[in-house]
This record gives structure tokens, sequence and C-alpha cells, in this order.
């Protein structure tokens, strides 16, 4: 799929398709959790929490099953490095599924999107079907991706997706890999909406960066719900302070 989508001039806008890009354990998760929170429609049925991540993924289990369809009909892992273009040769075998889903998905809501950080190498497959797209992309020290990374793959060795557990080199690597993915992808669609965050800045000042994100979105921010996505991502120590800093901004 090369050059720019002729439906990209043709999107609706009084509606938009929130899309969440991101390293998988750069923050992706902390994302969809505060768009959530900020009445952002991102399904209902989600990847469980675990040990890994005990307030949620916030994945929903059609887009995570679809495109894990699509890794396995490539014959790659998102772990190993996967051929950009042997992922995008998959667009005849899959491309009525994509349009069912986000048909079905997007029916009669203004404002809706998903999370799943095998989308960031797919989202060309994607991108076609999607009216008025909002990208929210997060960044974060890859030292941490890398970190957390080996980690997690060591708890879900036995999981289809993931082979063996990776090395911290490995891991470093990987989130190099997928930064260059999605930064290519901006190269090439530039006037497409994106925001870019980082997850060091949401943790050390949640409330600014939330009324960025809300702003970004067109989403008018109250006071219930920063109440809501400080409990979400702050300690209980620093939620004073950043409810004293949404009132004095506000």
């Amino acid at each position: 799929m090369r050059g720019k989508s002729k439906r990209l001039q043709n999107y609706s806008k009084t509606k938009k398709t929130v899309i969440v890009l991101g390293n998988a354990k750069s923050g992706t998760s902390l994302v969809a959790g505060i768009l959530r929170l900020l009445g952002v429609d991102i399904g209902k049925k989600f990847v469980e929490a675990d040990e890994f991540n005990p307030k949620g993924y916030f994945e929903d289990y059609d887009f995570v099953n679809l495109t894990d369809a699509i890794f396995k009909a490539a014959g790659s892992n998102y772990w190993d490095f996967p051929s950009y273009e042997g992922l995008l040769t998959q667009k005849d075998n899959f491309e009525q599924q994509i349009q069912q889903l986000i048909r079905r998905k997007q029916k009669n809501k203004r404002i809706w999107g998903w999370k799943d950080p095998w989308t960031n190498i797919l989202i060309e497959l994607f991108l076609p079907y999607l009216t008025n797209p909002y990208f929210v992309v997060i960044f974060r020290n890859p030292l941490a991706v890398a970190k957390s990374a080996v980690k997690f793959t060591r708890g879900k060795r036995n999981e289809f997706w993931v082979k063996h557990p990776i090395t911290f080199f490995h891991g470093l690597q990987i989130a190099n890999f997928y930064d260059r993915i999605i930064l290519e992808f901006f190269g090439k669609y530039p006037t497409l909406p994106h925001f870019f965050i980082s997850f060091e800045d949401i943790i050390d000042n949640p409330t600014r960066e939330t009324i960025k994100m809300a702003k970004f979105l067109g989403l008018t921010l109250t006071k219930q719900q920063m109440n809501k996505i400080l409990g979400f991502v702050t300690p209980r120590s620093k939620m004073a302070e950043e409810r004293r800093g949404f009132k004095d901004r506000s």
C-alpha cells in the first residue's frame, strides 16, 4: 500500500477514530485507560489484567484476535523483528475482516478507538477504512521498555506469540525497531493528526499531559474525570498536589 490514500481527503469531521500507537511495554495501556476515562469508547471486552499489568491492558479482544491472525498468517512474531513488507502482503486476505470490524465498532459512535501494540506495524492495513483518524503516540525510555519486555516475555513464554524470553539487548533493538516503524509512518502521512507523548511525562505530571491530550481530541475535561484519571495514574501521595494543579490550569 504505497502513496497517500485518496480517502484521507474525505474523512468525516463529525466523528473521530482514536488509535493508540507505541511499543509494547511503553505505556500504551496507561494511555488507553486515560482515553477511556475521557469518554473515548475503546471497547468492552478487554484482555484481562494480570501481574504484569494489574490495572488492565485495555486491549479489545476483537482487534487483538485480528492482529494476531494477521501476524500468524504472515509467519511473523512481534518479538522477532517481523517483516513490514511481509505483513502488508496480507492485505487481500484480511481486507474484508478489517472493514467489517471497523464498520461494526464505529457504528453510532462519535469518538471511539482501540489500543493494540501489534497495530504499530499493521496500521497501513487499517488506515483506508478509518473515519477521521487521530493518533495518540506514546514513547518511553528504551531502557525501561527493554527491561519491562524482558520480564514480560519470561512470564509469557508459553503463549503462542512469545516463542522465547528476550534478552535486554534484544529488547532495546525491538524498542528501536517499532519506534522507527511508527516514525516512518508519520513521515509518509505527515498530515494525519497525531499527538506525541512520553510515558515519563504522564507519570511526572498527569494533569498537564491529560489536559493536552483532551485538547488534541477536542474533548471537555471535567474535574470529576480528572480526579478519576489521577486515581488511575498517580500514587496517593501526589494526588492532592495534582488536583490543585488541575484547578489552577482549568
